[in-house]
């Protein structure tokens, strides 16, 4: 395999020149080989990316952690259909099954993050897929679709344990802990996807993540994790290795407590949380927990509804107004007296409405 040769041939502008004097016309990129049928190429590329860390292993020898290796490249595409779907995507989803069963397998192992297994999942994909799947795939786009699908894939594998861990030891009940994690993985693969340097990618990831979890947490994000606890959270996953290798080759690593993801958090925050009466949150004017409000076409905070103006702090807004549907898991309180004034304040302004359309009406008469 090439990777980033292009193929065999001469070099000289648009193509060579005939022996009648005129340029030929350029030569058709080459496409992807495939092999023989009788030689499985994943025996070689094993072999190849186990010899550098061999003196790390200290359990299984070399022909048993070969044979585990072979074993997650050459099954990874029981199960896959190859129809309907482009072959970049069959590639990455290839590459998922793999590194999936990889690090299940072989997950414990300290030298796992350092193992290259980019010619590995090449030769998975040519001794795995159908023939017809890659024939007319040029050589050169075949290999920047397996090198993006495995620094994706792999690293996916290897920051979601870590993301686990964090978040475990952050966030109390199986309910919260389930919540933030979904959304801070989710976040991170939205991150990774086109990240100019470190300080771009946290802001996506940390943005991204209060987003979802403000999604699944009826517009209040900071019941489920509060924001001096998503601080810590961010900076101990940060410290433990959540950027992207390629971030921390080209621009190194955040400082501890680095006091940017401050900043992200409160940004975040005050973009994700809706509360009851329209304030920002974090910016004052509100009940403890206050956030941004919802608002308008205009994009200005929607104002406080008078029917609302003498209630006391900690009522849901929604409730009073018979519309909230958080139920049991709801956060405010559901007072059935403080509902019965302002449902009395309603009877009381319709009434008035009604008495001012039959004046107009009559004076229209």
């Amino acid at each position: 395999m090439g990777w980033g040769c292009g193929g065999k041939g001469k070099k000289g502008g648009k193509g060579h020149v005939d022996e009648w004097g005129y340029g030929a016309a350029p030569k058709a990129p080459a496409m992807v080989s495939t092999g023989d049928d009788d030689e499985e190429l994943i025996w070689n590329a094993v072999t190849e990316a186990v010899q550098p860390i061999l003196r790390l292993e200290r359990e299984l020898d070399q022909n048993k952690l070969e044979k585990r290796l072979r074993d997650c490249f050459k099954k990874g595409a029981k199960g896959m259909s190859f129809t309907g779907k482009p072959w970049y995507d069959l590639i990455n989803e290839y590459a998922d099954v793999v590194f999936a069963a990889v690090f299940n397998s072989l997950g414990e192992k300290e030298w796992l993050p350092q193992c290259d297994f980019l010619l590995c999942l090449d030769a998975g994909v040519k001794d795995s897929f159908p023939k017809n799947v890659l024939a007319r795939v040029p050589q050169l786009e075949f290999e920047k679709v397996v090198l993006s699908a495995h620094d994706r894939a792999h690293e996916e594998q290897r920051v979601q344990p870590l993301m686990w861990e964090i978040v475990a030891n952050f966030i109390d009940g199986p309910k919260g802990k389930k919540k933030v994690y979904n959304a801070c993985e989710e976040a991170w693969k939205v991150a990774f996807q086109d990240p100019s340097d470190v300080q771009s990618f946290v802001a996506t990831w940390i943005d991204s993540s209060i987003a979802l979890i403000a999604g699944v947490s009826q517009g209040e994000p900071q019941w489920t994790m509060e924001p001096p606890i998503g601080c810590q959270l961010f900076d101990a996953m940060l410290q433990g290795g959540a950027i992207p290798f390629a971030l921390v080759e080209a621009h190194g690593p955040p400082p501890p407590g680095w006091p940017f993801i401050g900043y992200c958090i409160e940004q975040a925050y005050a973009t994700h949380v809706v509360t009851q009466d329209g304030s920002v949150y974090g910016k004052g004017g509100g009940k403890k927990g206050g956030g941004k409000g919802k608002k308008g076409k205009d994009g200005k905070a929607r104002p406080l509804n008078p029917l609302l103006a003498d209630v006391p702090p900690g009522q849901c807004r929604d409730f009073l107004l018979s519309s909230c549907k958080r139920g049991d898991e709801c956060k405010f309180g559901h007072d059935d007296g403080v509902k019965a004034e302002v449902d009395l304040k309603r009877a009381l302004q319709e009434g008035e409405e009604e008495s001012e359309q039959e004046a107009k009406k009559a004076r229209l008469e």
